[in-house]
């Protein structure tokens, strides 16, 4: 238990973006990575991403969610 919530499950070194587009396999293997953790508060039961990190987020022309 960290900080009152459950960890449920860990990766590190994840892309970040499942739907962005890039211009060759190279730049697609050099991709912005971060790390998952997933934590269920104890208190309220909510799960969340516990490493996300917001400023890491910069969507683009490149990114499709279509």
């Amino acid at each position: 238990m960290i900080d009152g919530a459950n960890v449920l499950y860990e990766q590190r070194d994840f892309p970040l973006f499942q739907n962005r587009t890039y211009e060759s396999a190279q730049a697609a293997r050099g991709c912005p990575r971060g790390d998952i953790r997933l934590v269920q508060n104890v208190g309220t039961g909510l799960i969340y991403n516990q490493a996300f990190r917001p400023d890491a987020m910069q969507y683009d022309r490149h990114y499709q969610n279509e």
